[in-house]
């Protein structure tokens, strides 16, 4: 932009001046000087221009052009909470600063506190490539993943771990792995199926679904369940029903590749 107003000032500061010394010499003394001005002026103004510019860049300054990325970036975030299963809650203190001709983006995620870290990562990696598609000129975006104070509840179990020693070998998530609560509806079918079956298990009382990342791709996805069952039966009794109960898991859900199962003692 600078060197485009240096040759713009110089190709107008040759006609300003072909004009003053043309008046100079025809008997008009006075062009000259008033060439040399309008030249200083054109020169002062474009120098300005472009400094002001880059010390708002460089104060992290909110250009009016930037106020329409922001508000897309909001829609954005209101898109995905409305839709059906999204772990999204709000996004809000959307900003923007510049680095050169590259836009930098930072911003705050609420997802649903019921959200395991790496299921509210995923959040942040689904919300950040939907941003990239719409505004490519955004080369870098910071995400800060906050948890809803209004979703936060604390809960504490009993419950008797049992280790899932099978992992069947699953086919590698892509970009469009479903989400948390899509996940979470599945499980709570199956498990429902499963109370019809081994009527020990109660009910199902919590789901957190954990993504393994490569490279913001889910290469694999586990499932922490708590049934919760009547504390009068035995542990081999409760351990037939789990096993049960995973094995529908992994069968029903391509999505899975492992079981991480609890069993909460009813008191």
């Amino acid at each position: 932009m600078a060197n485009a107003w240096h040759h713009r000032t110089d190709a107008f500061s040759s006609v300003v001046a072909l004009v003053g010394i043309g008046g100079s010499s025809l008997g008009f003394p006075l062009l000259d000087p008033v060439a040399g001005a309008l030249v200083a002026g054109m020169v002062i103004k474009a120098g300005g221009s472009l400094a002001w510019d880059s010390i708002q860049d460089l104060t992290d300054r909110q250009r009016t052009s930037d106020v329409a990325i922001v508000d897309g970036v909001v829609g954005i975030g209101k898109e995905m909470a409305s839709q059906e299963g999204s772990g999204v809650i709000d996004v809000h203190d959307v900003k923007i600063r510049r680095l050169g001709h590259y836009i930098i983006l930072d911003m705050h995620l609420f997802v649903d506190a019921r959200l395991s870290v790496t299921a509210g990562y995923w959040e942040k990696n689904r919300i950040k490539r939907k941003i990239h598609r719409r505004y490519p000129n955004v080369s870098e975006i910071f995400v800060h993943v906050q948890a809803h104070p209004s979703r936060c509840k604390q809960t504490i179990a009993r419950s008797l771990s049992f280790a899932n020693p099978i992992q069947p070998q699953r086919h590698v998530f892509q970009k469009t792995a479903r989400s948390h609560f899509e996940i979470e509806k599945d499980v709570k079918m199956v498990i429902s199926e499963c109370r019809e079956k081994e009527p020990v298990i109660l009910e199902l009382t919590h789901c957190l679904v954990h993504y393994d990342m490569n490279d913001q791709v889910a290469t694999k996805i586990t499932v922490e369940v708590n049934l919760k069952m009547d504390r009068d039966i035995t542990l081999l009794r409760a351990e037939k029903a789990a096993a049960i109960a995973r094995e529908q898991l992994l069968e029903a859900i391509p999505d899975i590749t492992a079981v991480d199962l609890h069993v909460e003692l009813l008191d």
